[in-house]
């Protein structure tokens, strides 16, 4: 049976430049593969002004793992995706070198990073039956 990732998975990196340090976001796919970057684009530019990595398609910077992760809520959000995993680059390397299968690879991810949990998604799936029987 093939292993889905069920959720969003964001990878991070550190960068020390001349312009911006801060994190920024280098790739962001689900089990279609690569998010549109012009709406991660987007949604950054509406909470966070300019992107300054938009040349290299990166998404940033974020001044912190907490500014990072309320990006991540909002992705969620917009998408209504049930949540998204942040994994740095080195988290990522070390799971992908570890996982023979492409179903380790999803499985694994999952358990690593930072889960974010899209609250407003799991009160929105609840039936009206769910709301009255709680």
């Amino acid at each position: 049976m093939k292993e889905k990732l069920g959720s969003i998975i964001g990878i991070y990196e550190f960068f020390n430049t001349a312009q911006k340090d801060g994190l920024y976001l280098l790739y962001v796919f689900d089990d279609h593969g690569h998010m549109d970057y012009q709406l991660l684009n987007q949604l950054y530019e509406q909470v966070f002004g300019p992107n300054d990595a938009k040349k290299d398609h990166f998404i940033g910077p974020f001044r912190d793992e907490s500014t990072l992760q309320q990006f991540a809520y909002r992705v969620c959000e917009e998408i209504k995706s049930p949540h998204m995993n942040l994994v740095s680059v080195g988290q990522y390397n070390e799971v992908l070198s570890n996982s023979h299968t492409m179903e380790v690879l999803a499985r694994e991810i999952k358990n690593c990073g930072t889960s974010i949990t899209n609250s407003e998604f799991s009160e929105s799936k609840k039936t009206l039956f769910d709301k009255l029987f709680k």
